[in-house]
């Protein structure tokens, strides 16, 4: 049986610190185009990426992970190079995304939307993190995305995190192994996404391709996993009704 794929689409991952190979390790460079991705990365550096690669191979060892770098060393990118990644995603059949970052700018809303739903209707599933400043957080906000919140960071607010579009707060408290001594992670909404991603990835091992609805539900059943469902921010009803219009009336 064929491993599962998962693309961490972050600032690059250290390979070595890994139990397994990645099976592709690649950048979006200035000009936008993807290419083998050679570059050293110092453990001693910003290694956000490495850490979300690491959660997803301790809760998940049998998958094939990839590494798509589209940040720098600072973690910071450019909002075009998201749709070159996830097409190169698709062009590899990887259909299982970590993006454990996002832009909280209403003016990239539209571009990162049409990004989104072109893959997402293709029958890619992508996990994000929510913003760890409670902002409406993009990609994570939208309906065809699990969008995911630490449970073990900051105060829960039910009602925020459903307009906010976050589906499951779950825990991000890891401890990894570095240079052979354990660590502990951070608490970030950045690591608890990979551990969401893991667990959907073990799903799709055992039950094949499922779409983001199903998984959904799949996931809610877990215990340590806080689901808040998604909503419906605008209707169109297309049936004429001569009657009461009541039964269309509806809250979030």
């Amino acid at each position: 049986m064929d491993k599962v794929k998962i693309a961490v689409i972050d600032n690059g991952v250290v390979e070595k610190v890994l139990r397994h190979p990645l099976e592709y390790r690649v950048y979006i460079d200035d000009t936008n185009c993807c290419v083998i991705d050679n570059e050293h990365m110092d453990l001693l550096g910003f290694i956000h990426g490495t850490i979300c690669a690491m959660i997803i191979e301790n809760n998940f060892s049998e998958c094939m992970l990839s590494s798509v770098k589209i940040l720098n060393d600072d973690g910071i990118g450019k909002v075009d190079k998201l749709k070159i990644a996830l097409d190169w995603c698709y062009q590899n059949n990887i259909f299982l995304v970590n993006l454990s970052l996002g832009v909280t700018h209403f003016q990239d809303r539209t571009s990162i939307r049409d990004v989104i739903n072109h893959y997402a209707n293709r029958g890619m599933v992508i996990v994000a993190a929510s913003a760890n400043d409670g902002y409406k957080t993009y990609p994570a906000s939208f309906s065809n995305v699990i969008g995911i919140a630490a449970g073990d960071v900051f105060k829960i607010d039910i009602n925020l995190q459903k307009h906010i579009g976050v589906d499951f707060i779950v825990p991000s408290d890891h401890e990894i192994v570095l240079r052979g001594n354990p660590f502990k992670v951070g608490n970030s909404n950045s690591y608890a996404a990979p551990y969401v991603t893991a667990m959907i990835g073990k799903y799709f091992e055992k039950k094949s391709y499922s779409n983001v609805y199903t998984i959904r539900r799949e996931l809610s059943s877990k215990e340590d996993f806080v689901y808040y469902p998604d909503w419906i921010e605008i209707a169109w009803v297309s049936k004429r009704c001569e009657q009461s219009r009541e039964e269309y009336y509806f809250e979030e």
